[in-house]
């Protein structure tokens, strides 16, 4: 398949994976920066119901160029210095995960833990692999990023109201950063 051409509502799936976590899939290893899983192995960690996300290219440095002509300066180029990229969503539930992100413990935190140290731990990176299908359930979109993870927004409750965490991931650089188009 060739590039996204036409109007879709897409649905995206996200799964996280920890530094240090063990991993099979290529060939057995360790997530890191440069050591990177396969997005279908099972250590991976479901994120949780996508509910809505922007990914955000917008972030970075400019650097204005300018040149005299003849006399005054005027702008000849403006160069990108600096490139930053933010993935932002919200999730419909708030799993494990999301509570280990959010209060930053160092406990590794999964549906059987009952005790955890908040602040206890940096933020975490990861490996973020999500999936982005259309309407029709065709794969559109693959991204494996490498990040720092975090809870954002807080976590509130009132009367009536559904928790829903919402997200950051600050894409850090990886050579093995990738994305792939369609299936």
């Amino acid at each position: 398949m060739g590039l996204i051409l036409g109007v879709y509502s897409l649905g995206k799936h996200a799964w996280a994976m920890r530094e240090g976590d063990a991993f099979t899939l290529p060939a057995p290893g360790i997530a890191g920066a440069e050591s990177q899983p396969d997005g279908a192995d099972p250590a991976y960690i479901d994120i949780g119901a996508i509910e809505d996300w922007e990914d955000d290219v917008s972030g970075g440095q400019d650097q204005e160029v300018w040149r005299p002509s003849p006399g005054r300066l005027v702008l000849k180029d403006v160069l990108e210095i600096k490139a930053k990229f933010m993935c932002k969503f919200t999730t419909g539930d708030v799993s494990p995960f999301a509570l280990e992100a959010f209060y930053r413990t160092s406990q590794k935190l999964d549906s059987t833990s009952d005790q955890f140290n908040p602040i206890s731990a940096k933020l975490r990176k990861i490996w973020f692999h999500t999936q982005l299908y259309d309407q029709d359930d065709n794969l559109q979109l693959t991204l494996d990023l490498w990040g720092r993870i975090k809870v954002t927004g807080g976590i509130k409750s009132n009367e009536g109201a559904l928790l829903k965490p919402t997200w950051e991931l600050l894409v850090l650089y990886s050579s093995l950063n990738s994305a792939g188009i369609g299936a």
